[in-house]
């Protein structure tokens, strides 16, 4: 509650007030905005549950998004940390409100208006992290340098803290003061942070207008029980909306834990037979995708941006009752917002010359030969000296790709990683482990132990997603089983949260050959919190991941046809989309071996 702001009680008491009073009561008494956003949520919910005035809820949503957005625009790069998480935190951020009145009351004003939303929200703080980061190293000013690094060691130590205590608490607080003042002196050195301020003016027409006649635009949007979608085809009067899987659905047919060989064959196989009558992909298929096909008909190519559980499919994998895939039928393309149709390039930004590739690979973990799990060694891939042997010949015999580098054995470090910030090449193949682990498993994890983000005696279950998940470089072991102390930036394991302090903007394309690397906790609005998030935090366009536990020869194989393909020239979505086919034709019942892979713009 700012300074001059009423008490809860009071402020309440707007539920009975016009619009108009309401905002003029929000001016009147200089309500913060996620007050104001609560008491426009506060008369929507008595429009919408006790009223069932769909026309005053809708205008209503209008009124918030209005004002958030103008916040957003004009004030957002003065915000402090403080106050971008509380927006984030509190739903301020978030079409939620607006996606739920679309479910029940999806006239053509809340199509338009839920996709706009849609596009404005997404991937916010993603936004503001990495033109602040730009600004900052762009300057070449030393002192904003050393503030900004400054900046992000506060923000590890206040993950740090498990608030177990009031005493811990008064710690917290204490650094959460400390982030505020360097912060205030990193804007006092660069006023140009808080003058650049994100307009984000792109919306629904602007996507259809670019869209060709035989593509669509999906953005999956999360209703009170369940899940719907909005579809743009080219030139359409109106977004399309459609109702999808219910949360009680997705949740029985969803692993808890991580996907094995059998998850992955049930969800999705269809079912049918006694042999399959345990499968899900039928359910999955009927009630996700099966409901949008009326408004696809003659679609080639689909942009699509999951949300929230959404963001853990494998949209290629979902299988029609003629055991098609769906990447067989149409060429899939996730985005990060389909705001990128808009906005997407006209083919590679070194179109004209050859691209640069730098190859990691055959790395050395130090002690231990076996295991590969949490709180065990790691252990070297046999596969992976091939692999970037296999995709050097290529790429030797090509002119469209030059292998600039590569690392492997000791020489695939940590800190040699680091010196690539701010003069990364175009393309980055990694062929090592990657990690992801859940709040639990983070909680006694013996690495982060070692860098006393929790411990054995209180466990923290706060552990921030991008401290959780990582790359395994060489010398990593000893310090994964907490048998040794090492710096932060040469201990071999590179977090997602150390990626995204580095500057990666010159390149297009990582592809992490490993398990896993897709995984990561999903968001609404800010996409899935993992090793993916780190990347694209870093300035990196395009990441090639894997959702599940990759099969040695399957994914050698996928990498291998896939960059084939790129040596030829080929475009990265049709390279990617053929790889994928071949691989799927050679195990054609089994989408563990030949779906692993996604490719996220």
């Amino acid at each position: 509650m700012t300074q001059g702001e009423l008490p809860v009680d009071q402020y309440l008491a707007a539920i009975d007030m016009t619009e108009d009073d309401c905002l003029e009561y929000i001016r009147k008494h200089r309500i913060s905005m996620v007050t104001a956003s609560g008491i426009i949520i506060q008369l929507l919910n008595k429009a919408l549950v006790r009223d069932k005035d769909f026309e005053k809820s809708e205008s209503l949503c209008r009124m918030r998004f209005d004002m958030v957005r103008d916040e957003i625009r004009n004030k957002y790069g003065t915000l402090s940390e403080d106050e971008r998480i509380g927006m984030n935190s509190s739903g301020v951020t978030t079409p939620f409100d607006i996606h739920c009145l679309l479910d029940v009351y999806p006239v053509e004003s809340m199509r338009k208006l839920s996709y706009d939303a849609a596009l404005f929200y997404k991937n916010l703080m993603l936004e503001n992290n990495n033109r602040i980061r730009g600004i900052v190293y762009k300057s070449g000013n030393e002192s904003a340098i050393s503030l900004y690094n400054g900046l992000q060691n506060a923000r590890k130590a206040m993950c740090s803290l498990n608030i177990d205590s009031k005493e811990r608490e008064d710690m917290f607080m204490v650094q959460r003061r400390n982030i505020n003042k360097l912060e205030d002196s990193l804007y006092r050195v660069l006023p140009q942070l808080a003058a650049t301020d994100i307009r984000r003016s792109t919306n629904w027409n602007d996507v259809a207008k670019k869209l060709g006649v035989n593509e669509a635009a999906i953005e999956f949007v999360k209703v009170a029980d369940g899940y719907g979608a909005l579809v743009l085809r080219n030139k359409a009067k109106s977004p399309e909306y459609v109702k999808l899987i219910s949360d009680s659905l997705m949740a029985s047919i969803l692993p808890t834990e991580k996907m094995n060989q059998d998850d992955v064959r049930m969800l999705y196989t269809p079912g049918g037979t006694r042999a399959t009558r345990n499968n899900h992909g039928h359910i999955l298929y009927d009630n996700l995708w099966k409901p949008l096909e009326k408004h696809l008909l003659d679609v080639d190519i689909i942009y699509y941006c999951p949300t929230g559980q959404l963001s853990a499919l494998q949209f290629a994998a979902i299988t029609d009752s003629s055991r098609t895939a769906l990447c067989e039928r149409y060429d899939l393309r996730l985005v990060s917002s389909t705001a990128q149709v808009v906005e997407r390039k006209k083919g590679r930004r070194y179109a004209s010359r050859p691209g640069k590739l730098m190859l990691v690979g055959d790395v050395r973990y130090e002690s231990g030969m076996s295991g590969q799990h949490a709180n065990r060694n790691w252990h070297p891939l046999s596969h992976s000296i091939s692999e970037i042997d296999s995709v050097a010949h290529i790429c030797n015999k090509s002119k469209n790709i030059v292998v600039v580098d590569r690392k492997t054995r000791h020489e695939a470090s940590e800190r040699w990683f680091r010196t690539l910030s701010g003069y990364s090449p175009d393309m980055i193949l990694f062929s090592t482990h990657g990690f992801f682990l859940n709040a639990k498993d983070a909680a006694r994890n013996k690495y982060l132990i070692n860098k006393q983000l929790t411990n054995d005696s209180i466990p923290n279950m706060n552990i921030p997603s991008l401290w959780r998940g990582g790359i395994i470089l060489s010398g990593a072991n000893p310090v994964w089983n907490n048998e040794t102390t090492a710096s932060d930036e040469n201990d071999g394991i590179l977090t997602a949260a150390e990626i995204a302090d580095l500057d990666l903007s010159s390149t297009d394309i990582v592809i992490l050959s490993a398990c896993e690397t897709g995984q990561g906790d999903p968001t609404l609005t800010e996409g899935v919190n993992g090793l993916q998030r780190g990347f694209k935090l870093s300035g990196v366009d395009t990441v090639v991941m894997s959702l599940w536990e990759v099969n040695d020869l399957a994914g050698q194989k996928f990498i291998q046809e896939f960059f084939s393909r790129l040596a030829d020239d080929v475009d990265r979505h049709k390279a990617f989309r053929e790889a994928q086919i071949l691989l799927k034709r050679q195990y054609p019942r089994d989408p563990f071996m030949w779906a692993p892979f996604v490719m996220l713009d």
